[in-house]
């Protein structure tokens, strides 16, 4: 059960992690660092 739990929660980890990046980068790097992630902005 524990494995299945843990499974399930990946994707929701790697959606919250890519969340903080894209709003966390810009308040730390307000100068525009190079788009790490492909976006034109």
């Amino acid at each position: 059960m524990t494995i299945d739990v843990s499974v399930a929660l990946l994707p929701i980890i790697a959606w919250v992690l890519n969340f903080l990046s894209l709003t966390l980068f810009p308040l730390t790097f307000p100068q525009s660092p190079p788009h790490i992630f492909g976006l034109a902005d």
